[in-house]
């Protein structure tokens, strides 16, 4: 059903004062012409806070300065009215949580500002069930379950309604806001809805496949992981374990054994992921330090081991040395008897007697005797001891391989993984490794191929079923295809070629021989402006045929800037009569009037700089700020 903006208002802060009105045409073509920093683009602005954003793009300086809250009016084809009325957020923050929300007959916007009495959550449902928008489960959560999904609200409109100033002249950028990955995902689930390409029918077989193609996916890596454990649980165990260090999911710590491991990986599946920090910087430090930490420690046993291998060595060598004085000194009982005069028995000198010599002898012996036990006891020491330098070695060793594995993880992981969502999956499916690793280890069975061969047969059928949405998108496609390249040519585009925007992606594209390419590779902000024009024309059309519960609006900022300049209007300068440029603009303005007098056309509003002074042109025109103290915020406002 959807519906149509009729008014927008501004209160001011100063209660001296009376809200500020602009009224809109309901069918056709609005105009709002005026020199630069008058308000026009705040429109836009405005009119996206009052969709139910969360944040308030109105920019800082006088509007916030002078505005408390902003009100729109708003009607359906029926004739029920909505009224929404916000705050401008406060300073220090990006937008209010309170809106003011009411639907009825002949509702006007309140004479001053309400309170509002929803919150942004209820407002969203509340808004979008005025649009028309059936509160069916389309989008897949983020971070949560494949079969976890959420339903569509008007916020997953809002890119097809504006075309601010600096989007329509983009070559890179189709519809605002779609920057941001998960966003982008849910307006494109909720398109086919918005597109009527499937309804409620559709949906549970849809949802049903999804799941059974989880549930298959799940079962091979679970045969897979079968086949793998039976090589060596042990070994892969340990590059699990190392990927959940890797990716966050577990504090590293020591695995000695089987049951170790699984104990570790029991507790990376109870850890609740933080995507958002897994590859920052300070994370990748870490394991660079957890390896040089583990290396140092492995090189430093090394050295220990070579250090007392030494000392055993030498305490061997010593013990030899005094073994071998011992032996010496008991060769004396081959010396000759005591000579009758105990001179010397081998010199025969009568100075040095046997007696003492034998008890020189005797004394030595048994200091070497002394000596000898001194390095027997550092020997066995230093075996020892080297023993338990080799254990810790083997196991600083292991660390250090573990350390080198979660490091390279870690830096294979950052290298192939380009994107948040791309991290997210590498997680999950460890998750799914790490839950089929510990089953299988716990009790390895024979995979059920019967309740398998179900699954297969039943997703054959869905997929069969499920075929007729892509013959009812391509036929959209094709409707759309057809209308912006009507629209393109009626703007004067260089090139002649099909226009279109793809459903797939929502990029706006033109076909160059036999492929379709981006405006990228196309010059001219003329046509960059044009292209943007016919595709969004198109895609509104579409939704109104369709009766889609897409407002029944678009609004254009500023299309007029690749042949007139703001530049030119500040000055208040005019582009000539008979100019190209001027005919452009024409020929633009011309094209828009047309497509919104058209049987269940969208609602067009522009703003723009541009002035044509034609009547086709000024009767058109809703508001004109080219004059002095023209704007959206009256200039009294301003000066009290």
């Amino acid at each position: 059903m959807s519906f149509r903006v009729l008014q927008i208002c501004i209160y001011p802060r100063h209660t001296a004062y009376g809200r500020r009105d602009i009224s809109f045409n309901s069918e056709g073509l609005s105009i709002i012409t005026g020199v630069s920093r008058r308000g026009k683009s705040t429109i836009v602005a405005i009119l996206d806070y009052l969709m139910a954003s969360r944040s308030c793009g109105i920019p800082r300086g006088v509007v916030r300065d002078s505005v408390s809250h902003v009100g729109g009016l708003f009607e359906r084809p029926d004739g029920v009215r909505m009224t929404v009325v916000r705050p401008v957020p406060q300073e220090g923050h990006s937008g209010s949580q309170e809106i003011h929300f009411q639907t009825g007959t002949g509702l006007q916007l309140p004479a001053a500002a309400i309170d509002g009495r929803w919150n942004i959550e209820s407002a969203k449902e509340r808004i979008s069930e005025f649009a028309g928008i059936e509160a069916m489960p389309l989008l897949q959560r983020d971070n949560e379950d494949e079969d976890s999904f959420s339903a569509a609200n008007i916020r997953h409109a809002v890119p097809f309604l504006f075309q601010p100033q600096d989007v329509i002249a983009s070559r890179v950028v189709s519809f605002p806001g779609l920057e941001d990955f998960f966003y982008k995902r849910h307006v494109l689930d909720a398109l086919d809805y918005f597109l009527r390409v499937f309804g409620r029918d559709l949906l549970s077989a849809r949802r049903e496949l999804r799941q059974l193609e989880a549930e298959q996916r799940a079962a091979t890596r679970m045969m897979a992981e079968t086949r793998r454990l039976g090589a060596d649980g042990y070994e892969r165990g340990q590059q699990l374990l190392a990927d959940a260090i890797a990716t966050g999911m577990s504090p590293d710590g020591r695995a000695d054994s089987l049951n170790d491991i699984r104990s570790l990986l029991r507790a990376a599946l109870a850890t609740e992921l933080n995507y958002d920090t897994l590859t920052s910087a300070s994370e990748t430090r870490f394991a660079v330090e957890a390896e040089r930490e583990a290396r140092a420690e492995y090189h430093s046993l090394r050295h220990q081991i070579s250090v007392a291998e030494a000392e055993s060595r030498y305490a061997g060598a010593h013990k030899s040395v005094v073994a071998g004085g011992i032996e010496k000194i008991n060769l004396r009982s081959l010396l000759p008897r005591k000579p009758a005069n105990e001179a010397c028995p081998l010199c025969g000198s009568s100075e040095l007697h046997a007696d003492d010599l034998t008890l020189a002898l005797d004394a030595a012996a048994t200091a070497l005797g002394r000596e000898q036990s001194v390095p027997e006891r550092l020997h066995s020491e230093s075996t020892e001891r080297i023993a338990g330098l080799r254990e810790r070695e083997r196991r600083a060793l292991t660390r250090l391989r573990a350390a080198e594995r979660s490091l390279r993880a870690l830096f294979t992981y950052l290298s192939e993984q380009r994107s948040v969502v791309d991290e997210l999956r590498h997680r999950e499916r460890l998750r799914g490794h790490i839950e089929a690793y510990l089953l299988a280890t716990t009790n390895v069975a024979e995979p059920d191929t019967e309740h398998a061969a179900r699954i297969l047969q039943r997703i054959a059928e869905l997929t069969g079923l499920l075929r007729g949405i892509d013959d009812r998108r391509r036929g959209v496609q094709e409707t759309v295809e057809k209308l912006a390249t009507a629209i393109a040519a009626e703007l004067g585009v260089e090139f002649e070629d099909p226009t279109r925007v793809d459903l797939n992606n929502l990029m706006l594209q033109v076909k160059a021989g036999a492929r379709w390419v981006s405006l990228a590779e196309f010059g001219s902000g003329a046509n960059w402006v044009s292209y943007h024009v016919a595709c969004t024309l198109a895609l509104a059309h579409v939704f109104a045929t369709r009766s889609a519960p897409v407002p029944r609006f678009v609004v254009f900022d500023q299309p007029s800037q690749a042949w007139f300049p703001p530049e030119l209007s500040e000055r208040g300068a005019e582009l000539p009569a008979k100019s190209d440029d001027r005919m452009a603009v024409e020929r633009l303005y011309s094209v828009l009037a047309e497509r919104a007098a058209l049987s269940g056309a969208p609602q067009i509003i522009v703003l723009d700089h541009a002035r044509i002074a034609k009547p086709w042109f000024t009767s058109r025109v809703v508001e004109d700020w080219h004059q002095q103290g023209a704007a959206l915020v009256p200039s009294d406002w301003i000066i009290g």
